[in-house]
């Protein structure tokens, strides 16, 4: 089965005050329209934090019926798994000038998209359950006990992450997928079982980093 983790209400809320305060400042400063979806990233990472945040309170006072506990957990889903491999190559295509380095982006954008489709057709129709165990939530999903599969699966995710913060002219995106790049070894060398979810984790505090790399791109085009 497919575990995901998650550390508890009170990191996934403060994740979500921190990302949503960088980013609301992040986006009321944006000026180049092509920068908008780079800049809603920390506030789309902080909306996910927050409905894990739900989840957890939900698993473990019962507070919320089930139709919002849910829904949290399908929000967490449908931003790991849909929106992260689409949207982060899209942003990052948007602001390309440059033709080859476009043509490289937007390839990995047909990655993202191949991803996400993979994984829809594995998923569909699957059961996906969720409860507290060892202290960590863990939401069970399709079987990826095939190598090829899951092999496939990382790859194309990764791949469609990384390969447009490497190749974007865009001033210090290297430093956000050297970033990522980091908690993915991270995640992958200390939680191989539960990677996906700690990996977005990691990943939502690391879109911090783009309050500043926005801003220094602001600055140094006067």
């Amino acid at each position: 089965m497919m575990y995901l983790l998650c550390f508890s209400a009170e990191a996934s809320f403060a994740a979500a005050i921190l990302l949503g305060v960088l980013g609301y400042a992040t986006l009321s400063e944006t000026k180049d329209r092509r920068e908008l979806l780079l800049a809603c990233v920390p506030l789309l990472f902080a909306a996910q934090q927050f409905s894990e945040g739900i989840l957890w309170i939900s698993l473990t006072t019962g507070h919320y019926p089930s139709v919002v506990a849910d829904s949290a957990k399908w929000i967490f889903l449908v931003f790991a798994f849909v929106n992260w491999p689409i949207w982060l190559p899209a942003s990052l295509l948007w602001i390309e000038r440059e033709p080859v380095r476009k043509y490289i982006i937007l390839a990995s954008l047909f990655l993202g998209i191949a991803f996400v489709a993979l994984n829809l057709s594995l998923a569909i129709g699957e059961p996906v359950t969720v409860g507290i165990v060892d202290s960590s939530i863990q939401y069970s999903a399709y079987d990826t006990s095939s190598f090829v599969i899951f092999a496939t699966l990382r790859v194309l995710y990764i791949l469609a992450v990384l390969i447009p913060a490497f190749t974007s002219s865009y001033r210090l995106m290297w430093v956000f997928g050297l970033i990522v790049a980091s908690t993915f070894i991270l995640a992958e060398y200390f939680y191989h079982a539960v990677f996906t979810s700690v990996w977005c984790f990691f990943a939502a505090v690391t879109s911090a980093s783009l309050f500043v790399i926005l801003r220094k791109n602001r600055a140094y085009r006067g």
